[in-house]
């Protein structure tokens, strides 16, 4: 299978990255070479998306088929101005599970997000995770431990539990 990439740079000169992403490999599924079109891309320092995809329906014209491009539209940035890194690319900078873990370790002990970002980074140099990603994934922590009540409603929660002396009133008309 081969797929045909192209990326190019601000003076619309194109990097040709077709050997990259050329195999004999034969693919059962459409996920396998998702996967495979992806991973490929992640070890070139390219973010690929499926940006048009077509199934067979028995129509007239109609056949399976996927398009692949780079999530930022195929424009390559000069690396004197990222030095090559993939931030800003949402499926690069995702969160590994023990990621996950280590974020919601560090936010049980209250660790401010910049620290945990620069914890992940030490961590791991090549790590691409932003600081949006902290803060997405210590609010889903927060929402897991508040469960289904609202914000008032744990806090009051946890004043009760800590038996601290409150007083709170509620309007029976609502």
């Amino acid at each position: 299978m081969e797929v045909p990439l192209q990326i190019y740079r601000k003076n619309d000169t194109a990097i040709d990255t077709t050997d990259a992403f050329t195999t004999s490999e034969r693919f059962v599924t459409r996920e396998e070479v998702i996967r495979w079109v992806k991973e490929t891309g992640i070890n070139n320092k390219v973010t690929v998306i499926i940006t048009r995809s077509d199934t067979e329906t028995g129509k007239r014209g109609r056949s399976n088929k996927v398009i692949f491009g780079c999530d930022k539209g195929g424009k390559y940035k000069d690396k004197s101005e990222t030095q090559n890194r993939l931030e800003g690319h949402s499926f690069v900078g995702r969160l590994t599970t023990d990621e996950k873990q280590h974020v919601a370790d560090l936010t049980k002990r209250h660790v401010p997000p910049r620290h945990i970002l620069i914890s992940l980074q030490e961590r791991d140099p090549e790590n691409v995770t932003r600081i949006t990603q902290i803060y997405k994934h210590k609010s889903v922590i927060e929402a897991e431990i508040r469960g289904p009540r609202s914000e008032i409603q744990h806090l009051l929660k946890l004043i009760e539990e800590a038996n601290y002396v409150y007083w709170s009133r509620k309007r029976d008309d609502l």
